[in-house]
């Protein structure tokens, strides 16, 4: 099973962004209306759901179940969906290396409005490779969607999310631009899909809010990282250390990063980090389902202002899932992080992460909450966890600006 699967997809999920941009230009404008401060958990079902590509193949699965938690207050959701019985043409579907018909997606939303008076869910997915193995044949699917809130009723909401022919029925958010899922076959060019589910609901342990307010989320972000909307970006770096407060370390001589920026301006950002030749103890780790050594990490970033002419980078981590496989040993690693960004030449920015035993040199952005990294081995308890780096760049492919506003 890759690394958490990324992916992903659906739509069981809301959560809750106001990514606030200081110079008021941001390209979505975000709300607080779910409820449920940091840390609430939260379980989703679905009846039906399909993936109908325009003009061709659809895959649809009876059912699905979700469970998730709110990273942010109000803020930010990241949730696993388990999908049973998938099938495309009758064909069983699944997730690359999980069981037949079963397809597992991260998704990870942000709330928004459609317009007055109606909530959405900006959904935005991270690459998810399926295949049918019967048939060989394999699907790459990416984009976003959006989906609708149609109210609550105490903890429990429902969802609405609807398709024709592959055209998503609502297109973007309030000041955003379009949302559109796409997906590939076999390697051939992308092609738009809609997604619908039947009789989706969210579920929350505890509720602080059930009406739609105009607030900010908690993060002060800011503008400052060059790009516009699709504008790419890679990036390298030398030796990586995760260090369990008290406990065992994580280390990678080095690694490779490529993301794009999926919101004008630099206020998010999605990338993937690839750590080689990585050891505990000696042993080789890796992400479940990759080479040993491999470690694929995928993040969503915010830039954000640490004091007065510091930059930062806020980096969030969906959930990892690690492995020693000579050992038999399970790791996961969740949380959040902030890089201190450094000068710039033309288009590359250097960055700077650094911890002490376990605790990050810089734990939070202005305005916003304390970022900590979390270790569970073997399904114990989580311990904080510092993560460090040397020589880390990004390098971006078009430069619009390379100076904070505020």
């Amino acid at each position: 099973m890759r690394v958490f699967k990324l992916v992903a997809a659906l739509i069981l999920l809301p959560v809750l962004s106001a990514i606030v941009v200081a110079t008021a230009s941001a390209a979505e404008t975000l709300w607080s209306w779910l409820p449920g401060a940091a840390k609430t958990a939260f379980t989703g079902k679905s009846g039906k759901l399909t993936f109908q590509i325009k003009g061709g193949a659809s895959i649809t699965a009876p059912e699905a179940t979700m469970t998730g938690e709110l990273t942010e207050s109000q803020t930010l959701g990241l949730a696993l969906l388990t999908m049973s019985k998938a099938t495309t043409s009758g064909i069983p579907i699944n997730s690359e290396g999980d069981a037949s018909g079963i397809i597992l997606l991260h998704v990870e939303t942000h709330n928004c409005r459609i317009k007055t008076g109606e909530g959405g869910i900006l959904v935005k997915l991270l690459p998810v490779h399926l295949e049918a193995p019967s048939i060989k044949l394999l699907f790459t699917m990416e984009g976003s969607y959006i989906a609708s809130s149609s109210g609550g009723t105490g903890k429990v909401f429902t969802l609405v999310v609807s398709q024709t022919g592959g055209t998503q029925a609502i297109e973007k958010c309030e000041g955003g631009a379009v949302a559109t899922l796409s997906t590939s076959v076999d390697g051939s060019a992308f092609t738009q899909t809609g997604l619908e589910g039947k009789e989706v609901s969210l579920t929350f342990t505890s509720v602080e809010q059930e009406t739609m307010e105009g607030t900010v989320g908690s993060e002060t972000l800011w503008r400052w990282l060059p790009g516009a909307t699709g504008t790419k970006f890679t990036g390298t770096g030398g030796k990586a250390l995760w260090q369990v407060k008290g406990g065992l370390s994580i280390t990678s001589p080095s690694s490779t990063t490529t993301g794009e920026i999926t919101e004008g301006g630099g206020s998010l950002g999605l990338a993937l980090i690839s750590f080689t030749k990585s050891t505990t103890a000696g042993l080789p780790v890796n992400s479940l389902g990759d080479a040993s050594g491999v470690i694929l990490v995928h993040l969503e970033l915010h830039n954000c202002l640490i004091k007065a002419g510091s930059r930062g980078l806020l980096m969030l981590a969906l959930p990892v899932h690690l492995e020693v496989p000579s050992t038999k040993l399970l790791v996961n690693l969740e949380g959040g992080m902030v890089a201190l960004i450094g000068g710039s030449k033309s288009k590359t920015f250097t960055l700077s992460i650094e911890q002490k035993e376990g605790v990050q040199a810089i734990e939070k952005c202005e305005g916003g909450a304390a970022q900590t990294l979390k270790t569970s081995v073997d399904g114990g308890a989580s311990t904080q966890t510092g993560f460090e780096a040397k020589e880390l760049s990004i390098t971006f492919t078009t430069i619009e600006e390379e100076v904070m506003e505020s």
